[in-house]
């Protein structure tokens, strides 16, 4: 495999190709092997269709970076051209920390879910979206079909003479609803790309940040995820001996969320000037008073390796938690919206036909 031909270009892939990158990269650092040799193993057994050469590919040009002696995150990241947070955050970690069995297993378990999750949501949408899609289409036919038609043919025999309102007013009234309701989807489409996560730092990238982990189950998600990620560092660097308040501070270069990122950073340096670390991350992560009571813990005796592998698992375990909530209530808040586009649609359309024939009546 190391005779594979590197492209110049970052090769793309799929998030399930990621996922099964990571899976066989984990299993072989767990196994004992090296990181280089593991992605090199990774490579070589990946022969056979498109997907897996494409994989093979991949792994083969990161092991060939890392034999030239750049980190794992970055050559990750100069070859694949777009990296999954939770994977980018565990290649950090991987860097600070240099445990990679650990940090691939993490991000192979929440690609797995994340994964699971994504395939149950396209299932409960088929019902509602193919329901969407044909009403939608009908509406469309009424619309330009049959509201035009029947108002054409009531104005030619005379019925329609005295109408309430003009037939073509009426149309155009529809048409002002369809186009505020498209105008309506399109805010919130471009509303979701905004709350994206970006690279960019400043006041504004972190408010947009924050304001992205207030929302509903998904927000809570990715908190649980960031935070999750933030604690595997810290557990892995105290485990060989660094201070907490370095860890604290070097793990929140793995959170890819601006707000937090800035929140652990400051946590970090209150630590080191003195203050409790309960007290410091009870401010950083208020509503996360989780965080604290671990790391109060450890303020009482408990051994510090052995309270964040506690607080590891318990997010590990909310986050289960979460997923769990959110694949129970994709179908009922799909078939909800779906329902109340519906409802908007027709109306729109059915309100120009009663009265185009309420103009009709003498």
């Amino acid at each position: 495999m190391g005779n594979r031909a590197v492209g110049r270009r970052p090769i793309r892939l799929s998030e399930r190709q990621e996922a099964r990158l990571i899976d066989s990269v984990a299993a072989l650092t767990t196994a004992g092997l090296p990181l280089c040799d593991a992605y090199d193993a990774a490579a070589e057994y990946a022969d056979g269709t498109r997907s897996c050469e494409r994989i093979g590919t991949t792994a083969s040009a990161i092991a060939r970076r890392l034999r030239d002696g750049e980190c794992v995150c970055d050559a990750t990241e100069r070859v694949v051209s777009r990296v999954h947070p939770i994977h980018a955050a565990m290649l950090r970690v991987v860097d600070e920390t240099g445990d990679a069995r650990r940090a691939y297993n993490v991000a192979r378990r929440f690609l797995a879910r994340r994964i699971e999750l994504r395939s149950a949501a396209a299932t409960a949408m088929v019902y509602p979206g193919f329901v969407l899609v044909c009403t939608v289409l009908g509406v469309a036919i009424l619309a330009g079909v049959v509201v035009p038609g029947i108002a054409s043919v009531l104005s030619q025999t005379g019925a329609a003479v005295h109408p309430t309102m003009h037939p073509a007013q009426i149309l155009r009234r529809a048409q002002t609803i369809l186009v505020v309701l498209t105008i309506v989807i399109a805010a919130g489409a471009i509303g979701w790309l905004a709350l994206r996560t970006t690279d960019a730092d400043g006041p504004t990238i972190r408010l947009v940040a924050r304001l992205r982990l207030s929302l509903p189950v998904i927000g809570s998600i990715e908190l649980l995820r960031e935070l999750l990620t933030s604690c595997t560092a810290v557990e892995c660097m105290v485990s060989v001996g660094i201070g907490l308040d370095t860890a604290i501070g070097r793990a929140s270069r793995c959170v890819s969320n601006q707000w937090l990122r800035s929140r652990l950073s400051e946590a970090a340096d209150r630590i080191t000037a003195g203050e409790a670390p309960s007290a410091a991350l009870l401010d950083a992560v208020g509503r996360r008073g989780s965080v604290a009571r671990w790391f109060a813990l450890a303020e009482n005796g408990v051994p510090i390796v052995a309270a964040v592998h506690g607080l590891v698992g318990d997010l590990d375990g909310r986050i289960e938690q979460r997923i769990s909530l959110l694949r129970a209530s994709v179908e009922p808040v799909s078939v909800a919206v779906a329902g109340s586009v519906l409802f908007i649609v027709v109306v729109a359309v059915l309100v120009p036909l009663i009265e185009v024939f309420a103009g009709a009546l003498p």
